[in-house]
């Protein structure tokens, strides 16, 4: 299957305009949709060779109960290169066109890894501050993991929605934010972990996530990480 967006190391790809409009019906109905091949293979393994070498350092969100915890990637070079990536403006308008939301700036995000018998979880939370309008996660796992699921419910009646395992390498899911909804990440099981680009496409972005990607400097921050090709 063609992906309907995939991120290379020369170009953002994007399916017609017409299969964008009909991902927006899927989107509205369900609150979320698989990206497959997101990142295409050359690019997801010059990620996980950055990854392979970074530190990561445990983080706890006490802004949610219980407290959320898990690995973040402790490299601020690497996760502006990231957030740079997500923020390209031909990626920008498709997630407007499948989401709705016209107003997308930039991208803000957190590589984060989570492993079994670690004590790492998550709790039900909503994402809600006013400038972040969809979020995505995306799957940079180099073994096949158990567990750790994304799980969507109801605020108010808790009721849940769906449940979805994002398991294929380089696949990202685009699910929706609203006061109406809440998720959450399932407990891991096997022995592998999960490790993941979860964040959002915002509005008004800080003064840091004012990026251009298209801009001779930036292009040579990706290039020296090698996200993308040189002369690209």
């Amino acid at each position: 299957m063609t992906p309907l967006i995939q991120l290379t190391r020369s170009r953002v790809w994007t399916a017609p305009h017409h299969e964008l409009v009909a991902a927006r019906v899927q989107f509205d109905g369900a609150k979320h949709l698989l990206l497959r091949q997101f990142l295409d293979d050359d690019l997801l393994t010059a990620i996980q060779r950055r990854l392979a070498v970074a530190a990561f350092k445990t983080r706890i969100a006490h802004t949610v109960r219980p407290p959320a915890i898990d690995l973040k990637l402790d490299d601020p070079s690497l996760r502006g290169a990231l957030d740079l990536l997500m923020s390209d403006a031909v990626l920008r308008a498709a997630v407007e066109e499948i989401t709705g939301h016209r107003d997308l700036e930039a991208f803000a995000g957190a590589v984060y890894r989570i492993a079994p018998g670690q004590g790492h979880r998550d709790s039900w939370h909503d994402d809600i501050d006013g400038r972040r309008r969809v979020a995505i996660t995306v799957n940079l796992s180099e073994e096949s993991f158990e567990g750790g699921e994304l799980q969507m419910r109801q605020t108010e009646s808790e009721r849940r929605l769906w449940q979805f395992a994002n398991t294929g390498r380089g696949d990202a899911l685009l699910f929706a934010i609203d006061p109406s909804l809440q998720h959450c990440i399932a407990a891991m099981t096997g022995s592998a972990p999960k490790t993941a680009l979860a964040g959002w496409f915002v509005r008004r972005p800080r003064n840091s996530q004012r990026v251009k990607s298209k801009g001779p400097g930036n292009r040579q921050a990706l290039s020296t990480y090698g996200f993308v090709k040189r002369g690209s």
